[in-house]
């Protein structure tokens, strides 16, 4: 019987957050709980023993402490040793891991199991949409397989084709080509969401390259663009089958050119303007409700989630019937508990986290609900959710514990940048406020040192081709 070594580890790091990711900060999933991950039913289902390590999983933020991923990796390395004699690896990764004083993370623990297994031993791996995929990377492994969508609607698919492709080497014996093609442009997520125009043709190319017989799988990575290094591009990666690298490299080049032609027409999906401008309109639409993205500050790629801004214009126009979702705010939270429901309080809220772009700002508040990791508080006639854990409200269920209904607002603001598929339809009417931020989309704008230049949009008038 075949023997495949499952596990992974993963993060989104932003270089210009100040939120550093410790060990504390990683959910791991036990090798005893990877065994009933769906990919590893899927490889029992089809003949092959699996044997797990952790999947350790950390929220978008700052750069990952060195020790921290040390220790994750080392835990991984450990139970691989154990393991001894195997037929294949799967990793469970993100693409955009940053580790502080040692870059690309998924690099060093690639590489780092390469010095055990050896090269006869194909490693198959999955990926975000948003990695950032140094071409080393793509030396070292087999097989790299990156979801298809923005927002991410494959995830899970996108795992199962990771495995089942490696299944397929091992049991053929067969050896790949891959090939990688970089354009030199930073393009923000929200700027490529595969629901519009153009990111929706581009991905239209995948399934026409992959139906080529020489083609194993064809990927396109955005990258994060907020992840300051010299790898932090697009990628074009395609394996194709053994002794076939010129093909590979031929649509390599072929996609990335159609990235890089594209540059000035990625646009975001809804419109877009100045914090004040945007608060403006809103209060102004006829159709209700209202739904803006505090951009900047969008703690699902790394911001801080207590830059208060919004809520501060929302104040001073005297806005009515709003929810702001949310601010993180650990000190103002446990102020709010301890003070109950019904009562009046006096708080700062944030610039506690975000010390950059975030600053206090004083409220006279009732608190209107509590649970056990979040309050509902109102500011004259603006409601907030203040939550002691930095999250992301993208689903109706992170509303539910407070027994708070969106559609009641005319107005909600949302620390994100695209939005999710709940949001997304809740939304009479959608903008993006480009807020300053961890997540500036206006990146420009943004101190970058470490990205290769020249690079798009930092550098405008240079030409390039594959």
């Amino acid at each position: 019987m075949y023997r495949v070594f499952v596990g992974g580890l993963k993060h989104e790091s932003n270089s210009f957050s100040s939120l550093i990711t410790s060990i504390k900060d990683f959910a791991i999933l036990s090798p005893s709980e990877v065994l009933e991950k769906e990919y590893s039913t899927y490889l029992r289902n089809t003949g092959f023993e699996v044997v797990s390590t952790i999947v350790a999983y950390a929220p978008p933020a700052g750069l990952v402490e060195k020790h921290a991923y040390l220790e994750l990796k080392e835990r991984i390395l450990q139970d691989l040793e154990k393991a001894k004699k195997l037929d294949g690896v799967y990793l469970d990764l993100h693409g955009a891991m940053e580790v502080k004083d040692l870059g690309s993370g998924e690099l060093d623990l690639v590489k780092s199991i390469r010095e055990i297994v050896g090269y006869d031993i194909p490693i198959s791996a999955s990926f975000d949409l948003h990695g950032n995929i140094p071409a080393e990377l793509v030396e070292e492994l087999d097989i790299l397989v990156a979801y298809r969508t923005a927002p991410h609607v494959d995830a899970e698919e996108t795992r199962l084709k990771a495995v089942s492709l490696l299944a397929k080497q091992i049991k053929k014996k067969v050896n790949t080509s891959r090939a990688i093609v970089k354009p030199p442009m930073l393009l923000p997520g929200e700027y490529f969401v595969t629901l519009f125009e153009p990111a929706s043709s581009i991905m239209k190319l995948l399934p026409e390259i992959d139906s080529k017989p020489e083609i194993v799988v064809s990927s396109l990575f955005v990258g994060c663009a907020w992840t300051d290094a010299p790898y932090s591009t697009p990628s074009a990666v395609i394996v194709a089958s053994e002794n076939n690298y010129e093909k590979a490299l031929l649509e390599a080049k072929r996609l990335a050119q159609e990235v890089w032609r594209k540059r000035k027409k990625y646009r975001l999906d809804v419109e877009a303007g100045e914090p004040e401008e945007i608060v403006d309109k809103a209060l102004q639409s006829i159709k209700k409700p209202v739904v803006i993205s505090d951009s900047g500050d969008n703690v699902t790629a790394g911001g801080g989630g207590d830059v208060p801004l919004m809520l501060d214009i929302l104040l001073r126009k005297n806005a009515s019937k709003v929810l702001v979702a949310g601010l993180f705010d650990i000190e103002s939270f446990k102020k709010c508990r301890e003070a109950g429901e019904g009562s009046k309080v006096e708080l700062v809220l944030g610039g506690k986290i975000d010390k950059i772009y975030g600053y206090p700002l004083e409220v006279e508040a009732k608190v209107m609900k509590t649970t056990e990791e979040e309050v509902l508080i109102r500011v004259k006639k603006v409601d907030v959710i203040v939550s002691s854990k930095r999250k992301p409200y993208i689903s109706l269920e992170d509303y539910a514990p407070l027994k708070i209904d969106p559609k009641n607002y005319n107005i909600v603001v949302v620390k994100l940048g695209y939005l999710f598929s709940d949001i997304r339809k809740l939304a009479a009417v959608a903008y993006m406020a480009l807020t300053p931020g961890f997540t500036y989309l206006k990146i420009e704008e943004l101190p970058y040192s470490k990205v290769k230049r020249p690079i798009y949009p930092l550098d405008k008038d240079f030409e390039w081709t594959p």
